[in-house]
């Protein structure tokens, strides 16, 4: 086998096991405030953001650290020298800060929940948008070799470990092919595991219940489209937008398929109305806009 074919076929392998099924969610939820909202809803489109500045920083240290530790231990282990020093490379490239960014958009499957609400500080403008999860709606007008899709986020540690343990497990069954030029796939390997444990998170937050947006064959897209920016928690953060998925420059999607619109159960009485006349106003004349059933007051 020649070595585009051997790396195609390994690269695939993985990321056969490592995708799943490209849509999990019938319906799922996006947690924001006013100014969100607006946004969403006047720009037809969600962003999807760079998670190396994005994420809680214990959060990324956590599947980080996880994914060296499994990835320290099987090249303790291995008896093949020489795949325990290709390990070992893995091993400093992951260590190294990222040089690439994956994009993702924070989702959840669960709607109206207090812990989500506690998670936006109480606040009284706090929004949650529920989705219908129709993977065909969401990716109408697509012109790219490419799509928007879900990955659950993983939260049991047995899972997180095995799922890193099954990628080196598919590179080392090829290894003995391609030995001679192990530097692609050891860039290849340190990029799918990076793109797992972002999606790592501990035991202990597993009541959020998340999934996250992604877009698949990004470089695809960005050959054509750079990210954009904007200013959040003191940092410059690059986004890129679901209406990425189309080569158009300003592409005529159909509108995002929100199927209800939760207020904050610690919000003004008045917010409810005012939410409703901007939907209707924006044309979205068939979402439902209810109050919290959370009878929570701060």
């Amino acid at each position: 086998m020649d070595f585009h074919a051997l790396f195609e076929k390994t690269f695939h392998e993985a990321l056969k096991l490592l995708q799943g099924p490209l849509w999990v969610a019938e319906d799922f939820c996006h947690y924001t405030n006013l100014q969100g909202l607006i946004g969403i809803i006047e720009n037809n489109e969600l962003w999807l953001s760079d998670h190396r500045f994005v994420n809680d920083e214990l959060e990324y240290e956590y599947g980080k650290n996880l994914a060296l530790s499994v990835i320290s231990e099987i090249a303790n282990l291995e008896g093949d020298e020489e795949f325990s020093g290709f390990l070992q490379g893995v091993l400093k490239s992951i260590q190294k800060p990222s040089s690439h960014g994956i994009y993702i958009g924070s989702m959840s499957f669960s709607p109206d929940k207090l812990d989500q609400w506690k998670g936006y500080g109480n606040s009284s403008e706090s929004i949650c948008i529920k989705f219908a999860g129709d993977f065909e709606l969401w990716n109408a007008g697509n012109s790219h070799p490419t799509h928007i899709q879900q990955q659950r986020v993983i939260y049991d540690d047995c899972k997180q470990r095995n799922l890193i343990r099954a990628i080196i497990q598919i590179f080392k069954e090829h290894f003995g092919e391609f030995r001679q030029f192990p530097y692609p796939f050891l860039k290849d390997l340190t990029w799918l595991i990076e793109s797992q444990f972002i999606l790592f998170k501990h035991p202990e937050y597993a009541s959020e219940n998340e999934l996250r947006l992604t877009i698949a064959n990004l470089n695809h897209i960005l050959d054509s489209k750079k990210p954009k920016h904007r200013v959040a928690k003191g940092m410059v953060i690059p986004y890129i937008s679901t209406k990425y998925i189309s080569k158009d420059a300003n592409p005529e999607l159909k509108r995002l398929p929100i199927k209800e619109i939760i207020v904050s159960p610690t919000s003004r009485t008045d917010l409810l109305e005012s939410v409703k006349v901007f939907v209707a106003n924006m044309g979205y004349t068939d979402v439902q806009v209810v109050e919290s059933r959370i009878k929570f007051r701060g």
